[in-house]
């Protein structure tokens, strides 16, 4: 195993992540668009297939290749199923929203590549703090660099900063929750 790995080679490989997760994703999407996906069960299989490529078995790939340690995510399963209740009833009842499990994977995938994978690469050479704030800026400016870049950096940088500290001090199954209902929020509010 390598003992140690350099500061830009960790922000090489983690920027490279997101690149590719990126890549998986489109290609999922112009999959359902070559193929004329338009019923919502079949785009959300199209999705969970991309974004588990994309955002999660290959970043593993990257760690396992690399020499990268993993870090054991904290995650408790009863505040997981009460967060899920929770959004699920507010969403329902409240949003009337109809994109709750395109938001959960979405979020899911997301959490899972920053708050473990990224995470993992950058602790590798950086303190907490600044592996947060690294893994912050990456998620802030590459993920989203679609939108407006001012706004993405306003908004998305201290969300997940907080995302950070929500998993670090809550478990994976809280920066997940509030990640789904912050997606299900802005596509109820801004469709």
């Amino acid at each position: 195993m390598k003992e140690t790995h350099s500061k830009a080679e960790t922000i090489i490989v983690s920027i490279s992540m997101v690149v590719l997760a990126g890549v998986f994703v489109n290609i999922g999407n112009v999959f359902a668009i070559l193929f004329r996906i338009d019923n919502q069960v079949s785009i959300n299989l199209v999705l969970i297939f991309s974004s588990l490529i994309g955002f999660v078995a290959i970043p593993l790939l990257f760690l396992y290749y690399l020499e990268f340690k993993l870090i054991k995510p904290k995650f408790y399963i009863i505040s997981a199923i009460v967060l899920s209740v929770l959004i699920l009833f507010i969403s329902i009842f409240i949003f009337q929203s109809e994109e709750i499990v395109h938001a959960l994977i979405i979020a899911t995938c997301e959490e899972f590549l920053f708050r473990v994978i990224i995470l993992s690469v950058l602790l590798s050479c950086f303190k907490k703090r600044s592996a947060f704030v690294l893994g912050s800026l990456i998620f802030a400016i590459l993920l989203h660099l679609n939108g407006d870049f001012l706004l993405n950096f306003v908004m998305k940088f201290p969300a997940s900063v907080i995302l950070y500290i929500l998993a670090d001090r809550f478990g994976l199954q809280s920066s997940i929750a509030f990640h789904w209902f912050y997606n299900i929020c802005v596509g109820s509010i801004f469709g």
